[in-house]
């Protein structure tokens, strides 16, 4: 065979087979209307006349180029997996379709929001408490840490009161709602106790000739701590009782 003949049918393979690749159709040779030249299954499949969505709607069962065939979904994975099928038609797939969950299953198209597993605190009492988590990450921030630290203190409460100019606060350990002030009147601490993030209270406390309780907050910004303080000065002819502000700032 010369040359000349080689090229020529060569070229001519090449250009059926370039439009074999580009030919859409029905692939399945079960089918009516197959095509064996098509590569790409463009859904036009018939059996007996009928399409997939008719053949599901009447049962599954079909007639087509001389075969009976089932249509159903093939992949075991499916929710709606048919062990008689012999057509593949379509699937359905459940589970979370939410990116953010760690079980996110990108091949789920029905949605089962029940099924979503998300990381996170779950501590209710944490700063950082997230209602969506399902499992404790060990992220949990105590609520007390924001009022931890060194503080610089003012007050308007009368000179006869003692208050610590500089005060460190810190978390009482082994308690989960207490935080400690030192000093605080006197050279003596005073605890706080949370009753919810952001605000605390202090119990009656006798400091030397001082008795004193009160209640704070602390603002959202976490740099300043005001204390309404009730106070008492238990000293003869001198003695007094009142009440006064105390401010915390970083």
């Amino acid at each position: 065979m010369n040359r000349h003949l080689l090229l020529i049918i060569s070229s001519l393979i090449l250009v059926t087979w370039s439009c074999r690749e580009n030919e859409k159709g029905c692939t399945d040779p079960k089918a009516d209307n197959y095509n064996y030249n098509a590569i790409k299954d463009d859904g036009s499949c018939l059996y007996g006349g009928k399409t997939f969505e008719e053949i599901l709607e009447q049962g599954g069962f079909a007639t087509g180029g001389g075969d009976t065939v089932y249509v159903g979904c093939t992949d075991t994975s499916a929710i709606n997996y048919n062990p008689k099928a012999t057509v593949s038609g379509p699937c359905y797939y459940s589970g979370c379709t939410d990116t953010a969950a760690v079980n996110y299953y990108p091949k789920a198209n029905i949605s089962d929001p029940s099924a979503c597993i998300y990381e996170g605190c779950t501590d209710p009492d944490a700063e950082n408490y997230d209602p969506r988590a399902t499992i404790d990450d060990g992220s949990c921030i105590d609520k007390r840490e924001k009022f931890t630290g060194d503080w610089a203190v003012s007050s308007d409460c009368p000179f006869s009161i003692p208050i610590g100019q500089s005060q460190n606060v810190s978390i009482v350990t082994g308690t989960k709602n207490d935080i400690l002030f030192s000093p605080f009147i006197a050279g003596g601490d005073a605890t706080g106790t949370l009753s919810s993030k952001t605000e605390f209270a202090i119990p009656q406390t006798t400091q030397g000739p001082f008795d004193y309780d009160g209640n704070g907050v602390i603002n959202g910004a976490a740099d300043e701590i005001t204390i309404n303080l009730n106070y008492a000065i238990n000293i003869p002819i001198i003695g007094s009782s009142g009440t006064c502000i105390v401010t915390y700032t970083k």
